[in-house]
């Protein structure tokens, strides 16, 4: 593992597509849950690869994920939660009963 020294501009100096005045910061956070929303169907390597990269950044300037940030439930067959030891409800016979 390789640790890095990176310089994120705060001030609100750049402007995004709908005009408004935003920082690198802003941009960061932007990018990170766009990405992270897609998670939720899937994402390239080279996607998730920058989504973690972007976390980092995002964590250790917030201290954690702000508030409105939160993860993306990843949807999961049935198994895959078998090869993680997990069971699944049986959702069909909780909405019958």
């Amino acid at each position: 593992m390789r640790d890095y020294t990176l310089h994120v501009n705060d001030s609100k100096e750049l402007f995004d597509s709908q005009g408004e005045k935003v920082s690198e910061l802003d941009i960061i956070l932007q990018v990170w849950q766009d990405l992270n929303r897609l998670g939720a169907s899937g994402l390239h390597i080279e996607d998730e690869t920058v989504k973690n990269v972007l976390e980092q950044i995002i964590i250790s300037e917030f201290k954690g994920l702000p508030e409105g940030y939160e993860t993306v439930q990843k949807k999961i067959t049935p198994e895959q939660a078998r090869a993680m030891g997990v069971e699944l409800p049986d959702f069909k016979n909780l909405l019958s009963g």
